[in-house]
C-alpha cells in the first residue's frame, strides 16, 4: 500500500511538471498546489533550499515584480499582474517542490523538458500542415489560441530541449537510446522549419561540451551511430519533398550571407547608451530593419520598461549562480554537475528572447537549473520555512 502511495505520489509530481512545461495553466496551477500540499504532508515540513539557494529564488521573485510593478504602464501585456504572479506562482512552486523531492528532481526536470517540446511542437506541425504555406522563420500559428506569433520563442524553447536531452539526460538503456534517436531528427527537422540561428548555436556549443566530458570510444561512436541514424531518416523522409528545400535553403542563406550579422547587435549598442542616459527606463528600441518594442534581450528589456532596480535584482541572481560555482570548483577541483552549463546556456538564451513578455519558461528553466546547481552542488538541509 505504502508503495503504491508512493507511486500516485511521484506521478502527481511529473504530471504538474509536465503540464507546466506544457504551460496549461487550468491543470497544472491545481497539480502544483496539490504538489506542494503533499510535500508538506510527506516531509511534515517546507524546505527552503540552501541559504545561496533561497537567496537565488527570493531575488527571481524580487526582478519579476519590480519589472511588472515599476514597468506596469510600459509592458506590451493585457493583463501584467495577472502574467507576474503566474511567473511567481511557477518559479516559488516549481522550485521548492524540486528541492523538498530532490530524488525524483532529474525526472521532474525531464518532463518539464517534455512539456516544451510537446507544446513547442503542436506549433511547429500545426503551422507547417497550415495550407496557406505563409509560417515558418518569423511567425507561427499557435493551434491552442488560434493566434499567429513569433518563431523565435519557439526556436529558443526547442534548443532549451535540445541541450537538455544531451547534456543532462542520460541515455543508458537501450530504450532510452531510441527515445533520443527518434526526438533528435524531430529537433532538427523543426528547427531548420523556423530557421532560428540560436538553435544551431546552443546545440554547436552543447555538442562541444558533452563530447568534452566524455572523451572515450565508446562515446564517440555511440555519437556517430546517432548521427548517422538521424541523417537516414532525414533524407528518406524528405528527400523527394520539394517544399522541404526551402527552410533548408534558409538556414544555409541566413549563416551563408548573413553570418552572425544581425540586428540585435545594433539593439544591444542602443540599449546600454540609453540606459546609461535613462536609468530609471522609458526609452524604446530602434535600429536599422528593426520595427519592434522588445530587445529581445532580458537585461535591455526589463531595464526597458523598470530601470536599474529589477536589474540590479536579476545581476545578483547571476552572482550567486558563478560564486557557487567558483566555490564548489575551488572545493571539489571540477564540477561534475551539468546544471551550471545549463543555467549560463539559458542565460545567453534568454539574451536572444522576449522572456517577461513572452517565452516566460525560459526563466522558469533558468530559475530550476540554478537551483540544481547550487543543491546538488552542497546538499544540506538546515532549515524549513514551514
Amino acid at each position: 500500500m505504502r508503495f503504491k502511495s508512493n507511486n500516485v505520489y511521484k506521478s502527481i509530481l511529473l504530471l504538474s511538471f509536465f503540464f507546466s512545461g506544457f504551460s496549461l495553466y487550468s491543470v497544472f496551477i491545481p497539480l502544483l498546489m496539490l504538489s506542494l500540499f503533499l510535500t508538506v504532508y510527506k516531509n511534515k515540513s517546507l524546505y527552503a533550499g540552501s541559504v545561496a539557494t533561497s537567496w537565488n529564488v527570493l531575488f527571481l521573485v524580487l526582478f519579476v515584480l519590480c519589472v511588472f510593478i515599476i514597468g506596469y504602464s510600459r509592458l506590451y501585456l493585457d493583463s501584467p499582474i495577472k502574467y507576474a504572479m503566474y511567473i511567481v506562482f511557477m518559479i516559488v512552486c516549481l522550485t521548492l517542490i524540486l528541492v523538498n523531492n530532490i530524488e525524483n528532481a532529474k525526472e521532474m526536470l525531464l518532463f518539464l523538458i517534455l512539456g516544451i517540446f510537446v507544446r513547442a511542437e503542436f506549433v511547429v506541425i500545426y503551422s507547417f500542415l497550415e495550407p496557406s504555406g505563409v509560417y515558418g522563420y518569423g511567425k507561427l500559428l499557435d493551434p491552442f489560441s488560434h493566434e499567429e506569433i513569433n518563431s523565435p520563442g519557439i526556436s529558443n524553447s526547442l534548443a532549451i530541449v535540445f541541450m537538455y536531452l544531451l547534456v543532462a539526460f542520460k541515455a543508458n538503456t537501450f530504450n532510452k537510446r531510441i527515445f533520443l534517436t527518434l526526438l533528435y531528427p524531430l529537433l532538427l527537422l523543426s528547427s531548420i522549419f523556423l530557421g532560428g540561428r540560436t538553435f544551431f548555436i546552443i546545440a554547436i556549443i552543447s555538442l562541444f561540451y558533452q563530447y568534452s566530458r566524455n572523451i572515450n570510444l565508446k562515446a564517440t561512436i555511440w555519437f556517430c551511430l546517432i548521427s548517422i541514424g538521424a541523417l537516414i531518416t532525414f533524407s528518406l523522409i524528405f528527400k523527394d519533398l520539394p517544399v522541404f528545400d526551402r527552410y533548408f535553403n534558409l538556414v544555409f542563406e541566413r549563416f551563408g550571407s548573413e553570418g552572425l550579422k544581425s540586428a540585435r547587435f545594433e539593439l544591444i549598442q542602443d540599449g546600454i547608451t540609453k540606459f546609461l542616459m535613462q536609468p530609471m527606463g522609458g526609452f524604446t528600441p530602434h535600429a536599422s530593419e528593426y520595427s519592434g518594442n522588445w530587445y529581445h534581450n532580458i537585461y535591455l528589456d526589463s531595464a526597458r520598461v523598470a530601470g536599474f532596480i529589477p536589474l540590479i535584482m536579476f545581476l545578483f541572481s547571476n552572482f550567486i549562480l558563478f560564486f557557487s560555482y567558483l566555490k564548489y570548483k575551488k572545493q571539489n577541483g571540477k564540477v561534475k554537475s551539468p546544471y551550471f552549463f545549463l543555467s549560463v546556456l539559458t542565460l545567453i538564451v534568454m539574451c536572444q528572447d522576449v522572456v517577461l513578455e513572452g517565452n516566460m519558461m525560459l526563466l522558469i528553466c533558468y530559475a530550476l537549473f540554478t537551483t540544481m546547481h547550487i543543491q546538488t552542488g552542497r546538499y544540506n538541509k538546515n532549515g524549513s520555512i514551514l
